[in-house]
């Protein structure tokens, strides 16, 4: 493929600053985070000892391994095991990583024609952008070694031509240009764009709309998109409404000009809601559904109008824009949702007459969505004890999933929110274990006494498993785990191995995925945790560390059942988890607050690490959950969203609702917090179900 150096557009050299461009890059050997928590001892001696007896390490774990020999400088048995586990025949996501790994090895010995046949290799079988674009780039870069620079050069015009979302584009891209070559404007921006150079490509895309006569309204709308994350939103609107005025709208809106304006109107909208410019963004809305009515964003702009109106506390345009949405797009998703909110406000607003009507409008209509749920739930709570009859029979008969259907059939029976019971039974042990095995066999169509516990079928003949054992009896947990959770993704749709591997996770005290492995076995099943056998259902929903637990809830003077349910949401029982945030722990906190109640307990010595401990994150979780209900006057609806928000954001929404459960939920307007509440709720309820 000839390639010649014509006109040249460069990118601003302040940006594209690669003192090495041009110049053909020596590829490295693979990522060393692979042998990141691994015994490389472990690892070689085990390999060295199948070679011995004529076995094989299973291919998905050569990458580990090659990197561990490389690592001691064995670069030929590194080769060897690549070469070896090609040879077995891997999957293809093993086989991918392995020709990656054996590709960049040869590059950097130096056999460049060899590395180039691994990356065409992975191109004839990989699938996503992320594989192919660095295959090319490497075998770009291995052409470019070997001192073929029309090939090397050519490989990389393919990625930044067919794979502008990779972010090897980005670098073949400034290599190219360094080199001579020529790439239209509007592509350098895609690619700039797309590896988050917001400077490059504002200024490459003005060059693209500045060089031609006529409208490019992709151009324009990734140069306001540009400018719009480099904070300069009046500018991005100001190329909208340029763009906009070259438009012929026709009546009907149809047509290329017609379809072009409304991307660009409801562009411009979601730009102003996403600086905080609400009443600039609902007129936009506005002026959207005035022109296009039917416009395959129509649905979208009313639903925000509607947003919008409430968030500006328009309660009365908020009500009447949710039921013209509602009534309007009858079958969207949102529709149930549009037809509670609007009954909602009227309540808000006293006409409960008219919220009554809707809430019955939306339950009869939508009786299985969450939404029509809460108006069911509503119903229950504002209509008169003699007008509740027939809707607590609906409340009984539903089998709507999500938060609001079982809260409505806890408001039928009484139940309080987080009602606590005296003593609860903190069963762990193998209660009713016999029980949910028969049931199991009679699930599964085996024949009565056939075996369950233990390893059977396939999952005991999978080498992976022996593997997974092997580094976890070593002491290599973090890589244990992560082959063990690879193995309960691979058999999450069979029942039996699903449950086997849930007890055994927890033998080892891997409790979140034998949780998670328990879920399985109901979800396949068809059963919740009140019609699942009850030791399955506590695999599920299990009460670890007990005694810990019962200990801070007696100190404290809480419910340890909110605890469990707490640590359940908020770890799975992973005493290692760690947010993105940097929240750690059982009860995920974070070091700060960590650090702070430490103090407060008189705990002079203590290390952020600490919360990593069960002891440490239960007494630091309890004496912190024990904090905001005292807050709160015991509200545990509070208490809990302090602890998910902050008190400060709990303070505002307790002051609005100190009292209601329900009303205080739809007051809090972070939808994480609402998540949270409605998910701690139902987990807290199957504690109370499964431990008293």
């Amino acid at each position: 493929m000839a390639l010649p150096a014509a006109t040249v557009t460069p990118m601003p050299a302040v940006v594209l600053s690669n003192p090495n461009a041009g110049q053909p890059q020596p590829v490295p050997v693979g990522p060393t985070s692979l042998t990141a928590g691994v015994d490389c001892e472990l690892e070689i001696a085990s390999y060295n000892g199948l070679k011995e007896t004529g076995d094989e390490s299973p291919a998905y774990r050569v990458p580990v391994l090659a990197a561990c020999l490389l690592a001691t400088g064995d670069v030929s048995s590194a080769m060897d095991a690549y070469e070896r586990a090609l040879e077995s025949g891997p999957d293809l996501l093993t086989e991918v990583l392995i020709r990656q790994g054996l590709g960049d090895l040869l590059a950097e010995i130096g056999d460049y024609q060899a590395a180039v046949s691994q990356y065409d290799a992975i191109l004839a079988v990989a699938e996503t952008q992320i594989s192919r674009g660095r295959a090319l780039y490497q075998a770009g870069q291995a052409e470019l070694l070997a001192g073929d620079l029309e090939q090397g050069y050519g490989r990389f015009m393919i990625l930044v031509e067919e794979y502008p979302e990779s972010a090897y584009s980005y670098i073949a891209l400034t290599e190219l240009l360094a080199a001579g070559y020529s790439i239209s404007d509007y592509q350098q921006g895609l690619i700039a764009y797309n590896a988050q150079a917001y400077d490059v490509s504002a200024a490459t895309f003005s060059r693209v709309i500045e060089s031609i006569a006529f409208s490019n309204p992709e151009a324009t709308l990734y140069l306001a998109w540009s400018l719009e994350k480099l904070g300069n939103v009046d500018g991005a609107l100001a190329q909208l409404d340029s763009s906009f005025a070259t438009y012929e709208v026709t009546s009907e809106g149809t047509g290329i000009d017609s379809l072009e304006a409304a991307r660009n109107r409801i562009e411009r909208a979601a730009i102003n809601e996403r600086a905080g410019r609400n009443q600039a963004a609902l007129d936009d809305y506005k002026a959207y559904l005035t022109l296009f009515p039917f416009g395959e964003d129509a649905a979208l702009a009313s639903w925000r109008s509607a947003a919008l109106f409430e968030t500006m506390d328009e309660f009365v345009l908020a009500k009447d824009q949710y039921l013209a949405f509602a009534r309007t797009y009858a079958e969207h998703q949102d529709a149930a949702q549009a037809l509670f909110r609007a009954g909602y406000l009227s309540w808000e607003m006293d006409q409960i007459a008219d919220a009554g009507l809707i809430w019955q409008e939306a339950a009869g209509a939508y009786p299985e969505k969450d939404y029509g749920a809460a108006s069911l739930l509503w119903l229950l709570k504002t209509l008169p004890a003699s007008q509740r009859t027939p809707y607590e029979q609906m409340a009984q008969d539903s089998n709507g999933l999500g938060y609001y259907a079982p809260r409505a059939g806890h408001v039928v029976n009484g139940i309080q929110p987080f009602t606590s019971v005296a003593s609860p039974n903190l069963d762990t042990g193998d209660t009713g274990r016999d029980f949910a095995e028969s049931w199991l066999r009679r699930w599964l169509g085996l024949v009565p006494g056939a075996p369950v516990a233990g390893f059977t079928g396939d999952l005991a003949a999978d080498p992976r498993l022996e593997w997974a054992e092997t580094l976890w009896l070593s002491g290599s947990s973090a890589e244990a785990s992560r082959q063990f959770e690879m193995l309960r993704t691979e058999y999450a749709d069979d029942g039996l191995a699903s449950y086997q591997l849930a007890l055994h996770f927890r033998d080892i005290g891997l409790y979140k995925l034998s949780i998670l492995a328990a879920l399985s076995v109901m979800q396949l099943a068809g059963v919740g945790a009140a019609d699942a056998p009850r030791f399955i259902a506590r695999l599920a929903y299990p009460a670890y560390h007990a005694d810990l637990v019962t200990e801070a809830a007696n100190r404290y003077k809480y419910d340890p059942l909110l605890q469990l349910a707490l640590i359940h949401e908020e770890s799975y029982f992973d005493e290692r988890a760690t947010s993105p945030l940097g929240a750690r722990g059982l009860s995920q906190i974070l070091p700060e607050t960590g650090s702070f109640i430490a103090g407060q307990l008189g705990w002079f010595d203590y290390d952020a690490n600490a919360l990593l401990r069960p002891d440490t994150a239960i007494e630091i979780g309890g004496y912190y959950l024990a904090q905001q209900l005292t807050r709160y006057d015991g509200n545990v609806a509070a208490a809990l969203a302090a602890y998910n928000a902050g008190p400060g954001f709990a303070d505002q929404w307790f002051q609005i609702e100190p009292d209601d459960y329900d009303r205080f939920l739809e007051v809090v307007d972070f939808p994480e917090t609402q998540r949270f509440l409605k998910q701690i709720y139902i987990v807290y309820a199957i504690y109370r179900f499964l431990y008293t």
